[in-house]
Formats: structure tokens, sequence, C-alpha cells
């Protein structure tokens, strides 16, 4: 895992910790990769409300897309196929949508910028991951391209910076002989209440 992370296990026990990487290791890597698909599609929109139209390259094919809804079309399934695997039958079963992407940067990218992981395990086929970002502001990694891009609408001056504002607990279950997602749920950083999330 990253430096950045902080890691609880208060509240696992002694007999469950041989668990905690496995578990960990395919959860914030599924995260990761989510969060760059999330700032690919914020840019992408964008881009194309201030452009009127996306252009990429993938195997050598010219693609452009003039159009709202077919953008968010493209991503619903970039979506699906990346967090269906990672999901319970159960979960997918209950999903109202799958679109993400409504912040830059993702809230994911908290994995590189600090954040504390609260695990818990209490049964050996169930374990609760809460993420907590660190509170305060987050300097914009202006190196990156889409980053910059985005800054271009600022109307202050720089250095500019961003915090988050959500935190996420992740149910995980034994299912097929892996981990997967049961159920998702967020709430503000600093709230009591969580609310579960239908997107995943």
């Amino acid at each position: 895992m990253s430096d950045a992370i902080k890691l609880d296990l208060a509240n696992t026990p002694e007999k469950f910790r041989p668990t905690v990487d496995e578990i960990l290791a395919q959860l914030t890597k599924f995260l990761e990769e989510l969060g760059r698909l999330e700032d690919q599609y914020f840019v992408q929109q964008r881009r194309l409300h201030q452009k009127g139209r996306v252009i990429s390259f993938k195997n050598g094919i010219r693609e452009e897309i003039t159009d709202n809804q077919e953008l968010k079309e493209k991503f619903k399934k970039l979506y699906c196929q990346l967090i269906d695997p990672h999901c319970t039958l159960e979960m997918l079963a209950q999903r109202r949508d799958c679109l993400h992407g409504e912040h830059y940067p993702s809230f994911f990218n908290c994995l590189h910028t600090g954040c504390t992981i609260v695990f818990t395990m209490k049964s050996a086929n169930k374990a609760a991951i809460v993420l907590l970002p660190d509170d305060g502001s987050v300097p914009y990694d202006m190196t990156d391209p889409d980053t910059r891009y985005v800054a271009e609408g600022f109307t202050d001056k720089p250095p500019y910076f961003h915090s988050y504002f959500e935190k996420y607990r992740f149910i995980m279950k034994h299912s097929e002989e892996s981990w997967k997602i049961d159920a998702v749920y967020y709430g503000g950083l600093h709230d009591t209440r969580w609310r579960r999330v239908y997107y995943f």
C-alpha cells in the first residue's frame, strides 16, 4: 500500500489480520482504477461542453463524440466493465445507475494524497472498510495535463487547492472464492450518518 495510507486495525482481532492485506490490496487497486476513470470522464465532459467535441484514439481508430448522452453511455459501459467483477450479484441487482466522475479529482485520489483506512473484521466471511481522507486542503497536481486543463477555468490565482468532503464504507463479502463488494455507503466527512450508494 501507499505511504499515504494509514491503517487502523483496532477493530480486527489478531486471528483475522492475515486476511487484511489480501482484501486491501484488491480493494485499493480497484479504487485507484475507478478514480482514474472518474477523472477521465470529468475532463472529457468538460472538454465536450467547452469545445463541442471529444476526440480520442484507441488501437489506431479515431473516435469523435459530440453528444453528451453518447459520452455518458460510453463511460457507463466502461464503469460497468470495471466495477461488475468486483461486486456480489446481490449488490449488482440493486444498482440504479452506474455513472461516476462528478468531482475533480476523484475522491479516491485520497489514496495518494493521504487517508486512513479503518478495517473491521469480526467474522471470517465479512469485513467493513472505511476510507477517511485526511482533513484540510490538498494542492492540485499541476504536473498533470488534465489538472492544468481543469484549472484553466479557475478565477482565483494559483496555487490551487481542493479538499475531500466525503467518506466511504465498503462491506466486503467472501463470495465465489474471492472477496467482493457487497454494499457501499457514503457520508459527509464529519457526519455520523451513512447513506447507501446504488450507483456502484
